[in-house]
């Protein structure tokens, strides 16, 4: 069975996603357990803001795009080239930023967003410029 290479970067923010929330499971449970061992017991509603404050935004700005654009590179038959690199692009900046706000780091979140916009935008044009030139031209 052949597949396209573009679809390993889709692969990798999906494995990347559970890894990600155990992460900020255990960076929580850390945060629960200092608060427990100072005698100043967390209200469920504490726990609750705790555990999603530092992934709402990555909740929030799934990938979907990505994972669209992957998909249809690969129906295509594209994926080989540059557009393969900009997909590696892609999925290194989305989990280094997610690395960001996973540590509560905005700034740092916002260097690696716009590069990441970037390169998805660049797949979509790609993409656009691809279906345009084969229609009219063949």
């Amino acid at each position: 069975m052949s597949y396209s290479p573009i679809l390993v970067p889709v692969l990798a923010l999906i494995l990347w996603w559970p890894v990600s929330h155990l992460i900020v499971f255990l960076l929580a449970r850390r945060s629960l357990l200092a608060r427990c061992a100072r005698r100043d017991r967390p209200t469920r509603d504490e726990i609750s803001t705790l555990l999603t404050d530092r992934y709402v935004d990555e909740i929030k700005t799934q990938p979907t795009t990505f994972y669209t654009l992957a998909i249809i590179f690969a129906a295509m038959g594209l994926g080989r080239g540059m557009d393969l690199w900009v997909a590696w692009a892609f999925a290194a900046l989305w989990i280094a930023s997610s690395i960001a706000t996973i540590l509560d780091r905005r700034s740092l979140r916002r260097l690696f967003a716009t590069p990441y916009g970037v390169c998805n935008y660049g797949l979509a044009v790609y993409a656009c410029a691809y279906v345009i030139n084969d229609s009219l031209f063949s």
